[in-house]
Parts: C-alpha cells; sequence; structure tokens
C-alpha cells in the first residue's frame, strides 16, 4: 500500500510539473530583438508644412500663358463647380492654342522642305547645264 500511496503522490508530482509547464508555455512573454539606447532614438519626425499658394500657376515649360487659381473655397458647390469650369475650359484654350500652333509649325516645316527641294532640283539642273558647257 505504501508503494501506491508513493506511485499515486509522483503522479501528482509529474501531473503538477505538467501543469506548470504549461502554465509558463501559456504565459505571454514580451520580447525585444533590438533594444534601442536613448542615445540611439532617431530624430523625431518633421512636420509637414504646405507651401502657401501664390495664385498663379505656369503651364508648360517656357510658358509665358498664365492659368489663374481659384482663391480660398467657401462652402457654397455652386460657386466651387463654376470655378472648376472656369480652370477647365482655361486649360482646354491652352491646348487647342498650342495644337493649333504646332499645326501651322508643321505646315511652315513642309512648305520649306519643298522650298528646299526645289532648290535642291535647281541647283543640280545648272550643275548639269554648267557641266555640258564645258565639255563643248
Amino acid at each position: 500500500m505504501e508503494e501506491e500511496e508513493e506511485e499515486e503522490e509522483e503522479e501528482e508530482e509529474e501531473e503538477e510539473e505538467e501543469m506548470d509547464i504549461k502554465d509558463e508555455m501559456d504565459d505571454p512573454e514580451i520580447i525585444y530583438p533590438y533594444k534601442i539606447e536613448e542615445g540611439e532614438l532617431p530624430p523625431p519626425p518633421t512636420s509637414y508644412s504646405v507651401p502657401p499658394f501664390l495664385g498663379t500657376v505656369y503651364v508648360g515649360s517656357g510658358s509665358s500663358c498664365k492659368v489663374f487659381a481659384p482663391g480660398p473655397i467657401g462652402n457654397n458647390v455652386d460657386m466651387l463647380q463654376r470655378k472648376v469650369k472656369g480652370l477647365a475650359q482655361q486649360m482646354f484654350d491652352r491646348a487647342n492654342t498650342e495644337y493649333s500652333t504646332l499645326k501651322r509649325l508643321g505646315e511652315m516645316d513642309r512648305y520649306l522642305s519643298g522650298l528646299s527641294t526645289e532648290r535642291r532640283s535647281e541647283v543640280r539642273e545648272h550643275y548639269k547645264l554648267k557641266q555640258s558647257v564645258s565639255t563643248l
């Protein structure tokens, strides 16, 4: 009987040990893999600031045309819509002006290249005539 009591006590002790191990596994443990010293802290982030809007925006590089942006917008949605429409119209007009300018320049290039082709043919004819005269 003593042996049975001892065995029961041993089993109880083993069970208690197992319970302790399980409890230890369930306990959350905070791990600090990168411990940072106080002197090593990065500088605090700088506050984000937006530069003040000056009222005009230049469109395109080397452009002399200005697009005027609206000032501070109130709570009126209709006013906002009108201002957006106005800006859209200014941008549309600017794009049309640039397109027509490029179109005119393209036509001028074709005209000038046509002239140079004609001039080249005249020079060739003159050279051929000069060669034929010199052989006589």
